[in-house]
């Protein structure tokens, strides 16, 4: 069956999925490190207000697992939108964000363009190209 874009937002490059994992950084034994978390979360739901203004963004979560030492930022951006988030809306928080938690993967769903597979390569970024699916959303 051919592909449309009704079939598969992402494999017609009408949008992508970023899974962004992060290393939540701090000693578990350290009583410090609550404050630490405690610190990252308000910084993370900053983030997001600020996230939840840009008409592009369709996803923006954040999941931590049991421990607190993992976390996962889910994004889901139209094409035209992932270079202002990052330029405009992360920029101001990078500093005092990563200070608390260490980017240890980026994989990227879907087909972006060389503009933002510049600005996604100096996160380290890994592209996965579609074949096949579809959306709901």
């Amino acid at each position: 069956a051919s592909r449309t874009s009704r079939q598969c937002c992402i494999c017609c490059g009408l949008n992508f999925l970023l899974v962004i994992t992060l290393k939540l950084l701090g000693k578990r034994q350290d009583c410090r490190v609550i404050d630490q978390l405690s610190r990252w979360v308000r910084r993370a739901l900053t983030i997001v207000t600020a996230t939840h203004q840009e008409p592009g963004t369709l996803i923006y979560e954040y999941c931590v697992n049991a421990d607190h030492t993992v976390a996962h930022i889910f994004e889901r951006y139209h094409a035209d939108s992932v270079v202002s988030h990052i330029d405009i809306t992360f920029t101001p928080f990078t500093k005092r964000f990563l200070s608390l938690a260490k980017i240890t993967s980026l994989t990227v769903y879907g087909q972006p363009d060389a503009e933002v597979r510049q600005r996604l390569d100096s996160f380290g970024a890994v592209y996965m190209e579609p074949f096949g699916g579809f959306s709901r959303i």
